[in-house]
């Protein structure tokens, strides 16, 4: 006698998510998408609860010549949640947004089909948008608080650093500069990251 396949919600995803990530041009499977735009590398993963029953939709945001988060040349294909360094969840608030589902596939289905139509709505204005707000911040703004990454998260310390790099590798040394000098000033207990915001500042 067959045993039944249980219920998958990579089946819900390939059915009614991956489609649409498909015609944005994201390529991937399973629960995570990736897609190289211009210099950046952006990421869509379907996080599930640890307790199962629910998941999340997580978005990154990478430079694609800048080392990932634990100090590797970035690979599309292979970046991880811990490797990103801009992030954030598909929500249509500043809270996170978990979509529930029972342990059948028709639940998994209207769950994530329900997170397909908020991510229409919502998540291709936050790509564009905040690369776009990456590429033109200026070290001004960021003391000024007058830039809007459209939630992707970091703190102002760590952004420092990455915009450091970033403006580095982009050939606009100036840039790099002013906002390592703005990460050392503000680095108070980030001990960790001053040795990098400092020769950065000096170079």
């Amino acid at each position: 006698m067959n045993t039944p396949t249980p219920p998958r919600l990579e089946s819900a995803i390939r059915a009614a998510f991956a489609p649409l990530l498909r015609k944005e041009g994201f390529a991937g499977s399973g629960r995570r998408f990736y897609k190289c735009s211009g210099p950046w590398i952006q990421i869509i993963t379907v996080q599930g609860s640890r307790y199962g029953g629910s998941f999340a939709v997580n978005f990154g945001i990478h430079f694609a010549s800048a080392p990932d988060l634990v100090g590797n040349q970035p690979d599309p294909k292979k970046m991880t949640e811990a490797h990103r360094e801009f992030r954030r969840r598909l929500s249509a608030s500043s809270s996170d947004m978990w979509w529930n589902h029972e342990a059948d596939q028709a639940s998994m289905l209207s769950a994530v089909e329900s997170a397909a139509s908020m991510y229409s709505r919502l998540a291709p204005q936050y790509f564009e948008l905040a690369c776009a707000a990456l590429s033109a911040i200026t070290p001004a703004a960021l003391a000024s608080g007058t830039y809007d990454l459209q939630g992707f998260g970091s703190t102002t310390v760590r952004l420092a650093l990455a915009l450091a790099r970033i403006r580095k590798l982009e050939g606009r040394a100036d840039e790099a500069r002013g906002f390592a000098a703005y990460g050392v000033k503000h680095a108070g207990s980030a001990g960790s990251l001053m040795t990098e915001l400092q020769a950065l500042a000096a170079t």
